[in-house]
């Protein structure tokens, strides 16, 4: 063996080493490690087709990524849905219509390959770049002017600036502020989803590229439209690995590149592209979800401040059995039409109740007025054909929310709230339309003849006795594990299965909201189910007239009154008719297998087309757009799976089931925490109880005990203190840190540390104790008080906050840890007093 190679190595390698040669070759790899550092951790990237070819040209232009783009001329005029597997929903229309009819799963096919994907929305408020582009639309929006600003507190004459800037200040940092949450929001992914999410889509701002030598106040912050080929800089978070970006494809599901960015130029479509943007407001975003690429059907929708607790299964979201699984906010109830304050002749409607208000407006004028249920602020499951849908209903209510730079600046649809009622108001709509307009009108002529009429009169005199209806007792909430576990699909262990769809409408119980007015939206949980639940059917008032007269030959089968013109009829109805089938199934909405086939033309009433004159209220005036019905379901989706079919061998009874299935869904309530964090100190104890209640050793069958299933940190800071506002973000880092301490393949940085924050939690499962409030706030006070040992002339000096007393005993000592916080250091010449920040500490250079 040749032993010249070896040798000459070791002769390099001491000469490297040698003292003379060492310190340069030490500064050269500094110096490449610095320069890869600067590159690679960039809080933003560029991205346009020709993106490779632009940077040749310039080389102030450090780095660009290219993104796929073929796909945005084509989202109008194709499905942009990627269609489940057929083992992910029902294989037979006979399968499908046991399952709606008698509510049992008698087959022996297993549902399996259930999957979902993730969307974020997300934003780096810190970002330069980003507060440039946001400075002048704030200028000119009514959300930030002073008589706004006078709604929320008084405004003294001479004081009135700066208040007024206080107030804008605090206003947009908490909406825009970053603690890193999506690092561990996509960690508790990998954590506890798994394979279950196919796909983890993050919607995140771009804008068009500065030029280098651009002043804040020269930035070009609208995309010209005569300049389609401009570059446009898209944000990503610091520790993101440039090779996601690199790699990136819209069809690879592997681990290491199913996490993609999409930017609001992909989604806001011409002629919205340039007009739209940029946006900075949640609630134009999410009008736009629907135009995310490449989307399964279901989906998970959350925002970065929102984290999954503990291993999650698809029951948890959504099954073909039960359907959309909805959390709601018991005895919060939005009121059916706005509250308007005007300001300066406007309406700049600030915060999310607003667009609560009225979202529920516009479905109260289509479905019905009432009181609806306040959704839970953590995930929500949505689908995009039905997102689709919606479009259709509302395209001018759409419209004006994605125009809304900022959130309030006019009437905004809340797209979760939005979504989540409209799914359980359509089948709501589908029970009763399939009863009066497909049952009871047999002859399919439009009227209901007498015999046609008898036999809902039988039904409501049978039930109705007494003048007053007593509902039985049902079991379809007694077995939904059973009949999940019967079909293969594992039920959750979290999620509590309060309300199915399979028992009719939930929100029919009387109950005080806020203000103390009764009104019809509470439902019937477990404890209840449909047993007792009461009502009283008044034919004259709920029915057309004439519709309980013998002598009346035909009256028009004006289903839409008996549904939406009074909500209680129909509620009450669908009581009725559900007690009507016994403990499961509802047979006794659904037509005849035999009855009439219908026109399968979707303009036709029966179709229950989105927008158009059959569904429509009639007070809306919005034009129905044009549209192909194909883009309201998946691909290649069975006939039998799609109400909206064209096919003519498609059966009325067929339809119906289909529709029914469609909107299918289910109120869960699962163990969820809210930690609002307001000051350092309650956050931390916060955060610590949240963390102790994970421990495996107080796990229980009953709701109090189980895991946090989700649970939310919503930023509520509103302090123009950097240092304490250093302290939160160290909090909240190290919390996340204890609880999802495994970096992803998304992460990147071999020199970064694995567990990059000190522990400051108490595990679940150690021993010891969680401190209390009194404690933390001692320990607070105590780590402002830091000595280093002199070294070089340095001394570390206790820095005292005002409303602080002195300490004597000088504090701990501690070792301040580089990297831990930005700070701002300055250098020292001659001898010359620098104060040095970092980390809430003040080091005195001698």
């Amino acid at each position: 063996m040749d032993s010249r190679p070896l040798a000459q190595a070791k002769l390099i390698l001491r000469q490297c080493l040698h003292r003379r040669y060492f310190p340069i070759y030490a500064f050269g790899l500094l110096f490449v490690l610095f320069g890869i550092n600067i590159i690679h951790r960039s809080g933003t990237y560029n991205f346009h087709p020709a993106a490779f070819a632009i940077a040749n040209q310039d080389h102030n232009l450090v780095r660009f990524f290219s993104l796929p783009t073929s796909h945005i001329q084509l989202v109008r005029e194709t499905s942009n849905i990627i269609p489940l597997p057929h083992t992910a929903d029902f294989a037979t229309a006979d399968d499908l219509d046991t399952w709606v009819s008698t509510g049992n799963y008698n087959t022996t096919t297993r549902f399996s390959d259930i999957r979902f994907d993730i969307v974020y929305t997300w934003v780096n408020g810190s970002d330069k770049q980003l507060q440039r582009q946001k400075a002048p639309w704030e200028d000119r929006s009514i959300v930030f002017n002073i008589s706004a600003a006078a709604r929320e507190f008084s405004v003294d004459q001479e004081e009135e600036d700066t208040n007024f800037q206080k107030w804008k200040t605090l206003k947009t940092d908490k909406r825009y502020r970053d603690f890193d949450e999506l690092r561990y929001s996509v960690r508790s992914i990998e954590q506890y989803i798994g394979d279950l999410a196919r796909q983890v889509t993050i919607l995140s701002a771009d804008f068009p590229l500065e030029s280098p030598g651009d002043e804040p106040d020269s930035v070009t912050f609208v995309p010209d439209p005569d300049a389609p080929n401009i570059v446009r800089t898209g944000q990503v978070p610091q520790w993101l690995h440039p090779s996601i970006l690199r790699n990136h494809s819209f069809t690879s599901t592997t681990s290491a590149s199913r996490l993609r960015f999409v930017h609001h130029s992909q989604i806001f479509l011409p002629p919205y592209h340039h007009t739209h943007l940029p946006t900075f407001s949640s609630n134009a975003i999410e009008s736009h979800l629907a135009d995310v690429p490449h989307l399964l059907p279901h989906f998970v929708y959350m925002n970065d401040d929102v984290f999954f607790g503990s291993p999650i299964v698809a029951s948890d979201f959504w099954t073909p059995l039960h359907g959309f699984v909805f959390h709601t906010v018991r005895g919060l109830l939005v009121k059916p039409e706005r509250t308007v304050v005007e300001v300066d002749g406007k309406d700049p409607a600030g915060g999310e109740w607003p667009a609560l208000e009225w979202s529920n407006e516009l479905l109260s004028g289509r479905f019905g007025r009432r009181h609806r249920y306040y959704i839970a602020h953590y995930h929500h499951m949505m689908s995009a054909p039905i997102l689709n849908e919606i479009r259709l209903e509302w395209p001018q209510a759409l419209l004006n929310t994605s125009s809304h730079h900022f959130r309030g600046e006019g009437l905004d649809v809340h797209m979760p709230f939005l979504f989540t009622h409209y799914v359980i108001e359509r089948h709501r709509e589908a029970l009763l339309h399939s009863y009066l307009a497909l049952r009871i009108d047999r002859d399919a002529d439009g009227f209901w003849s007498w015999d046609e009429r008898r036999e809902v009169l039988a039904v409501i005199e049978k039930w109705q006795q007494g003048g007053k209806f007593l509902a039985p007792g049902r079991t379809m909430m007694d077995r939904w594990k059973e009949s999940l576990e019967g079909a293969g699909i594992e039920a959750t262990k979290l999620t509590e299965y309060e309300w199915t769809s399979a028992d009719g409408y939930a929100f029919t119980k009387t109950t005080l909201n806020v203000w103390g007015e009764p009104v019809e939206g509470e439902y019937y949980d477990t404890d209840w189910g449909t047993k007792e639940r009461k009502c009283v059917l008044d034919v004259g008032s709920c029915f057309p007239e004439g519709f309980a007269d013998s002598e009346v030959e035909k009256v028009k089968a004006d289903w839409r009154k008996v549904a939406f013109g009074d909500v209680t009829c129909g509620d009450c109805l669908m009581m009725m008719l559900v007690a009507e089938n016994g403990e499961t199934g509802l047979e006794g909405f659904l037509p005849a297998k035999d009855a009439p086939r219908r026109d399968p033309n979707p303009s036709r009433p029966w179709a229950l087309m989105p927008h158009t004159s059959n569904t429509s209220s009639p007070t809306t005036s919005n034009p129905t757009p044009s549209f192909d019905p194909s883009r309201l379901v998946p691909p290649n989706t069975p006939s039998f799976l799609n109400p909206f079919s064209t096919d003519p061998t498609l059966t009325t009874r067929e339809r119906a089931v289909a529709r029914i299935h469609r909107y299918a869904y289910t109120i869960g309530n699962a163990r969820v925490a809210f930690v609002s964090l307001k000051a350092p100190a309650e956050a931390r104890r916060d955060l610590q109880t949240l963390l102790t209640r994970q421990n495996p050793a107080n796990y229980s069958s009953i709701p109090e005990k189980t895991p946090t299933a989700f649970f939310c940190l919503n930023d509520d800071f509103e302090s123009h203190d950097p240092r304490a506002q250093r302290r939160l973000r160290k909090y909240v880092r190290e919390f996340l840190e204890s609880w999802f301490p495994n970096r992803t393949v998304h992460e990147g940085w071999w020199w970064e540390r694995g567990q990059a924050w000190k522990q400051i939690y108490k595990l679940p499962g150690e021993p010891g104790r969680e401190l209390s409030l009194d404690e933390i706030l001692a320990v607070e006070n105590e780590e402002n008080v830091v000595k280093l040992k002199p070294s070089k002339g340095f001394v570390m000096e206790e820095e005292v906050e005002e409303g602080d007393e002195e300490s004597d005993e000088g504090g701990v000592e501690e070792e301040v840890e580089e990297g831990e916080e930005e700070g701002v250091e300055e250098g020292v010449e001659g001898g010359v007093e620098v104060e040095v920040e970092k980390d809430d500490r003040v080091l005195v250079v001698a």
